[in-house]
């Protein structure tokens, strides 16, 4: 395949996957000028199955000569019968995110966690990673373009580039592992993986400080050119970057900043209560703090509007 100015979409980021029942296969590709689409492939060949067939639309933004759009990464789920379309959102020196849609079909349509279309032109959610900072480092920026792997034993990881702020030029690959909670979307680790044992946790694990983060869209609006920023202006600004803030979890289940939290040792899950909302369903878990250099209790999650919820125990 090949496009050119004159095509409205961008054959650029393939991924391909094969239908296990069908065994037809797939390609998604494209960026933010003329959305994400999914074409047939001829298995034998690796070409199109039609001749200058481009596909049908499968994901766009409403502003997308404006808003970046970009990466598809399509995996199929075979415990839950899905498939899951990553896609990255936003210039990708500075607010470059994930975001996830599922689907039945691998040729879609692939719906996000309000039901909504990925082609309706709306700002999808769950996201899954973007820029931030947990307390004693930095931060990252960048997080996001994103590929997807399926162990043999069933565990998931993503791997996406990360950007070293606050200059946001020397980029590395970071790696997380990716859980599916219990309504069968897909969340990510809040810390990179580093091949830490699995355990199981009591009630008594749960006390003491953590740093808890929410992980949303950047809310500053910048100037972008072909959806990138500006030369010279790869820095962060305060509301693009998420940052954690601390909380002390007590004996009594309550939070000593106001709220309270409940663990299931049965299922290894957290619910917390703060400033009265509700978010269900943490999925805990071993892993590595690498802002301490030590090993910690970790969760992540959903909150009732897709946005997800990262933390770490501290002391």
């Amino acid at each position: 395949m090949k496009t050119d100015e004159q095509t409205p979409m961008n054959a650029i980021d393939p991924s391909v996957i094969e239908d296990p029942q069908t065994g037809r296969w797939w390609m998604h590709y494209g960026s933010y000028f003329g959305g994400l689409f999914c074409v047939e492939l001829n298995p034998v060949t690796g070409l199109t199955r039609q001749k200058n067939d481009y596909g049908h639309l499968i994901a766009r933004r409403a502003n997308y000569k404006k808003d970046n759009l970009e990466a598809p990464e399509i995996i199929y789920n075979p415990e839950l019968k899905k498939y899951f379309l990553f896609v990255s959102y936003d210039p990708l020196m500075t607010t470059y995110n994930v975001r996830v849609g599922r689907a039945d079909k691998p040729e879609g349509p692939f719906l996000d966690y309000a039901g909504h279309d990925l082609k309706d032109t709306t700002n999808n959610f769950p996201i899954l990673t973007a820029p931030y900072a947990f307390e004693g480092h930095p931060g990252w920026a960048g997080t996001a373009h994103c590929g997807v792997w399926r162990e043999e034993n069933g565990r998931y990881y993503m791997f996406h580039q990360g950007r070293l702020s606050p200059e946001n030029q020397l980029m590395v690959l970071h790696t997380r592992e990716i859980f599916f909670n219990a309504e069968g979307w897909p969340v990510v680790s809040p810390e990179r993986y580093a091949g830490t044992k699995s355990r199981r946790f009591t009630v008594k694990d749960m006390l003491g400080e953590w740093e808890i983060m929410r992980v949303i869209e950047p809310l500053h609006e910048r100037q972008l050119e072909a959806g990138q920023v500006l030369w010279g202006e790869g820095q962060l600004v305060d509301d693009e970057i998420n940052r954690s803030s601390v909380y002390h979890f007590e004996k009594d289940k309550t939070l000593r900043e106001g709220g309270r939290w409940s663990f299931y040792a049965d299922k290894q899950l957290l619910d917390l209560t703060i400033k009265g909302e509700s978010i269900r369903n943490l999925i805990i878990f071993a892993g590595h703090d690498w802002e301490r250099q030590t090993e910690t209790i970790l969760f992540t999650g959903l909150d009732q509007r897709g946005r997800s919820v990262w933390g770490k125990r501290i002391r």
